[in-house]
């Protein structure tokens, strides 16, 4: 998933990109309840204080602040995501199933479900700024 955006800010290699809000927002199970409750936190996008939409990429292009960029999410954690959240979780629950019944398989779950929380708390995918567009 690619985004285009200005840098507002930058430190170090780490750049806050201001972007226009897509189609892919709607989409997008963080977007809407933070757009509704005027939150700052959201999935890989935040809204800041003015109510702009942002994202922090890792700047590999060597763009500047005011310049337009490309910041792009590897397919790859989109699918990797899309797998821990919606395949796996009836793959653990049907082999509980089989294995010994319905409550061992709600048990199952559950433990997966706890594991894949503490796996989202400890890793946030970062976009990373692939090419500048325009200088300022």
């Amino acid at each position: 998933m690619k985004e285009v955006g200005k840098i507002i800010s930058k430190t170090g290699n780490l750049a806050v990109v201001e972007i226009k809000e897509s189609s892919a927002c709607a989409r997008c199970h963080a977007y809407l309840p933070v757009r509704q409750a005027g939150r700052q936190a959201g999935g890989i996008c935040a809204f800041d204080k003015s109510g702009t939409l942002t994202l922090e990429a890792i700047d590999i292009a060597g763009a500047s602040v005011g310049d337009y960029v490309e910041a792009e999410i590897p397919g790859r954690d989109i699918l990797l995501s899309g797998f821990l959240i919606f395949i796996l979780p009836i793959v653990v629950f049907f082999s509980g199933y089989i294995l010994i019944g319905a409550i061992f398989g709600a048990v199952l779950l559950a433990i997966y479900l706890t594991m894949l929380y503490l796996y989202d708390r400890s890793r946030k995918t970062i976009p990373r700024i692939t090419r500048v567009l325009s200088n300022r």
